[in-house]
């Protein structure tokens, strides 16, 4: 392969690899704020338990339960997206240790 040819190749795929690179970025930005979202909605259920009578802690555990359940699914879901799109992007990558 010549040393145009490469050139011309690296220059066409560089575009590309950065409209990839912002996506995944939109995308953690868009993933994290719904995570934070939902991570404050956690807080502010926990905040409630401290003033309530033991009915309404029954009531509250479900809520917070289903809320936490919710909250680590879509941290597991994002982070297994961003694995998958790119390995090095969380130090996953094995193949090529840094030196």
């Amino acid at each position: 392969m010549s040393s145009k040819k490469l050139d011309a190749e690296i220059a066409e795929l560089k575009p590309k690899l950065q409209a990839k690179a912002t996506e995944l970025q939109d995308d953690a930005k868009e993933k994290i704020a719904e995570l934070e979202k939902e991570r404050d909605a956690l807080k502010q259920k926990a905040e409630e338990l401290k003033n309530t009578s033991e009915e309404a802690w029954e009531e509250l555990k479900v809520g917070l339960e289903k809320s936490w359940t919710e909250l680590r699914t879509g941290f597991d879901n994002a982070l297994a997206k961003f694995k998958k799109s790119d390995p090095k992007l969380l130090g996953e990558d094995k193949s090529n240790p840094p030196a």
